[in-house]
């Protein structure tokens, strides 16, 4: 695999289209994978997958196999180009994390009629997905868990092997982090 990564990478390397092809449907489902894993359920993933894709093209000469795998300096490159689209998109509207929980604790984000609040809560859901990606994985599965799973405390910390405090605890920190993540990329986004 490694030989033919590196066969293909120097014919791209070139400008052969051939060869690049070949390297996009070895790659298409993990770019596509990581994208949708960052922004969500949206139409914008075909486009990103090809803005990614267009990205690779035009910085192939950088890439260093002895500084990363193939597949790892790609993934980064979908990475990148689906934050800078959750944040391009997200500029309208500014969130602070209470935005995302009602007060009964469960997740809200809600269904609307009108296509600009469609639009709105679109923007909202992908800024919390972008939120949730920054955590800790300890925190991510909680959130999931709980919000998106709707699962409550006790089946959770069957699921974990976990206590029930710690499962509590862990929330508890994953939102406070979630609010420092979206006021530290507020910050970002105004500095």
């Amino acid at each position: 695999m490694k030989d033919e990564e590196d066969r293909l990478v120097n014919k791209v390397k070139k400008g052969d289209l051939q060869a690049f092809e070949e390297l996009f449907n070895m790659y298409k489902n993990l770019v596509y994978s990581r994208i949708l894993s960052i922004i969500g359920r949206s139409n914008d993933v075909e486009d990103l997958v090809q803005e990614t894709f267009y990205k690779t093209f035009k910085f192939i000469r950088t890439f260093n196999r002895e500084k990363s795998k193939l597949s790892t300096w790609i993934s980064t490159i979908a990475h990148n180009v689906a934050i800078d689209h959750i944040r391009k998109n997200s500029r309208k509207t500014e969130y602070s994390i209470d935005t995302f929980f009602s007060e009964n604790d469960k997740l809200d984000i809600v269904d609307c009629k009108e296509p600009k609040d469609k639009v709105k809560e679109q923007e909202k859901y992908q800024f919390l997905l972008f939120c949730i990606s920054e955590l800790d994985k300890k925190y991510k599965v909680v959130i999931e868990l709980r919000y998106f799973q709707d699962m409550e405390y006790k089946k959770i910390a069957e699921t974990l092997g976990i206590p029930i405090g710690t499962v509590m605890t862990r929330l508890f920190r994953a939102k406070a982090n979630l609010i420092k993540i979206a006021e530290r990329y507020q910050k970002e986004r105004y500095d």
